[in-house]
């Protein structure tokens, strides 16, 4: 870690105790502390049971806290919504009826989530970015990162800056890359335009957007230049610290054709990708390019929204929403599309059901079928699953060693099943083999939502025991020698991860991004509660014993395995 990220980190260390009236120095005498509990455990050997005593089974001061859930509460606030609907239908005119069917009609589809987020209003986009070349494809990472730092409008590039800094938190783009959870052969690629302002700055900030989208400027080659160079440090720094992450996108490439993409734009190729554009002298037709992806992409439709803000601004913040849609441009060839507003709302926001659950779906039927037939892509005609392996050969002293089966999406019934075992597996065998007898910084597994179940190990001296502990990791889950306290713990820690808190401003955003509805997670939290020993053995078997769908990666210096091994793995020499 390097020094400078450490200074602020101990100084949180020390504001703990000194704001409970500690002396602040006391807290830099480690030793003495841990000399204090040594000597504590040595003369009282029940020590810490002790302390679990006084503080927890004996102490008075606690609170419990009992909420009963009322059954028919789902009934009742589906009552009120359709009563509220009927009452709005009935005092409609046949005019009126017919104005909000040619509304809805070739309309942006909005999701909005009413949360306490404290005068702070919370915005994403996302714009269809399918049908590109593979050349656009692997430019899309450096325009998303210079779109908003090349200047817009009448600001240059430190106006802009500066603009930004004051009126939001901040102007995001990036690519977006989402497996389908329910069909493995459909993907979803757009830009994600994503920003949060407080309530009184919304207006500036969405005349950022359209600055941004409407004239940005790319005409700055020293500008450009200056970015290119950054950026391609910055990736290549980042390999030393996330390099298992780069092996599995590596592995994953060869077996779907989203994971391929990842891989193209986040990945060790675009890490080559841009050393090469770093390396170049003149950027005028990369400049021209650019231009040309930003013309393409920003004057695309479809579009969809979300909002996250409080109930006493949402609709204001609406109304500014559609004011900014009215002054995007829209491409002639989309008929349908001949004004950009926001899809108007059946009903109501205030209902306790809506914002809290951010169910939306049943509420905006249109928003899951948006880019069904523009960025929703058929992997059977567009990509064929091979077995790779890929050595990339780097100057490092270690290795970050990555693997990849391809099983099974998120919505499948055995998917839970998947997920505990990968949990199971990481701590109570890989950890053990990877990381204490083989002396790597860290080793697992982990599946994502697409069905990719990976092997992972970070900052590793050995690559064939590595590989073989990735084999033995699935024997030892067939064996099934682990406890059922062993069980229940791995699920208690998936459970950490599927209902780890979301933020005010993140309510909806699966929903939004992942089209991962809230029936699906409490499907998920069923299904990872109800898991067996047996489902376990059952899914390894079915999914991870002998997998014919394998990609493997690794990262590290040359080695005489990869060499010989039956010429089997593709080695790639790069200096980054």
């Amino acid at each position: 870690m390097s020094p400078y990220m450490k200074r602020p980190l101990t100084l949180q260390g020390v504001n703990s105790m000194w704001n409970h009236n500690g002396h602040p120095i006391s807290a830099f005498k480690v030793n003495d502390h841990v000399q204090w509990f040594l000597n504590q455990m040595k003369d009282k050997p029940h020590f810490l049971q002790d302390k679990v005593v006084q503080y927890f089974q004996e102490n008075p001061h606690k609170l419990t806290l009992i909420m009963k859930p009322d059954k028919n509460f789902e009934a009742q606030e589906q009552a009120k919504e359709k009563a509220l609907l009927d009452s709005k239908i009935s005092k409609l005119s046949d005019a009126e009826r017919q104005q909000i069917y040619q509304q809805g009609n070739g309309k942006v589809p909005l999701q909005i989530c009413e949360q306490p987020t404290n005068e702070v209003t919370y915005f994403r986009a996302l714009v269809d970015a399918s049908g590109l070349s593979e050349e656009d494809i692997m430019l899309l990472p450096l325009f998303t990162s210079i779109v908003t730092q090349m200047g817009a409008g009448n600001l240059s590039y430190k106006e802009l800056d500066q603009e930004i800094q004051l009126k939001t938190g901040k102007l995001d783009v990036s690519l977006h890359l989402s497996e389908d959870p329910s069909d493995p052969l459909r993907f979803r690629q757009a830009l994600l335009l994503s920003s949060y302002c407080l309530d009184k700055n919304i207006e500036s900030m969405f005349s950022l957007w359209k600055d941004i989208i409407t004239n940005v400027h790319l005409e700055d080659t020293e500008r450009l230049t200056q970015l290119i160079q950054l950026g391609a440090a910055e990736m290549a720094q980042s390999i030393t610290y996330s390099g298992h992450r780069y092996s599995m996108r590596k592995a994953s490439s060869s077996l779907s054709h989203c994971a391929h993409l990842k891989e193209k734009t986040s990945g060790l190729s675009q890490i080559t990708f841009m050393k090469q554009l770093a390396e170049k002298q003149n950027h005028e037709e990369l400049l021209r390019r650019l231009k040309k992806l930003a013309d393409d992409l920003f004057n695309r439709t479809p579009m969809r929204c979300s909002l996250n803000t409080t109930p006493d601004f949402m609709e204001s913040a609406i109304n500014s929403l559609d004011s900014f849609l009215h002054q995007l441009p829209v491409s002639e060839a989309s008929a349908d599309y001949k004004k950009l507003t926001v899809e108007k709302r059946l009903l109501e926001t205030n209902h306790r059901h809506w914002r809290q659950r951010s169910n939306l779906k049943k509420h905006f039927p249109i928003f899951h079928h948006a880019f069904a037939s523009t960025s929703l892509l058929d992997l059977q005609t567009a990509y064929e699953a091979k077995n790779q392996k890929t050595h990339f050969v780097l100057p490092f002293s270690v290795n970050y060693i990555g693997q990849s089966i391809l099983t099974i999406p998120y919505c499948h019934p055995h998917f839970a099943s998947l997920k505990v075992a990968a949990k199971l597996m990481s701590s109570k065998f890989l950890h053990s083999e990877i990381r204490e007898k083989g002396g790597a910084y860290g080793g697992g597994a982990a599946i994502g939502k697409g069905g990719h179940f990976m092997f992972y190990s970070y900052r590793d001296p050995n690559v064939t025991k590595t590989l073989k502990s990735f084999s033995s990791g699935v024997e030892w889950l067939l064996e099934g020698s682990y406890s059922d306290q062993d069980i229940t713990e791995a699920k208690l820690g998936v459970f950490s991860e599927v209902d780890a808190p979301i933020p005010p401003g993140s309510k909806g955003a699966a929903l939004f991004l992942e089209d991962i509805s809230d029936e699906m997670k409490e499907q998920m939290r069923n299904n990872i509660f109800s898991c067996t020993r047996q489902d376990l053995v059952n899914v390894t078997q079915k999914y991870l014993k002998n997998s014919e769908r394998v990609g493997t990666a690794l990262i590290g210096p040359e080695n005489s395995y990869t060499k010989s091994e039956d010429r089997s793995w593709n080695i790639e020499t790069n200096e980054l």
